[in-house]
């Protein structure tokens, strides 16, 4: 099962908790649970929010997303 443990680090540094996270993307904290346990799948929309809100440059989104 694919986790997103870089990516929930980055949320941390830049929001605090994962809570705080959820609530501007506009979704529960309980859906963002899901998709950062693999759960889930990222839709390519929640992608792009994501990386807008991090500052992810398009040229990273493979390492935070696609990885193996």
């Amino acid at each position: 099962m694919r986790t997103y443990g870089r990516l929930r680090e980055l949320i941390k540094l830049r929001f605090e908790t994962l809570g705080n996270f959820a609530e501007v993307m506009g979704m529960s904290r309980s859906a963002l649970s899901h998709k950062l346990n693999g759960l889930v799948p990222w839709k390519h929309s929640e992608i792009e929010k994501v990386c807008n809100l991090l500052d992810i440059p398009m040229t990273l989104v493979g390492e935070y997303f696609f990885y193996e």
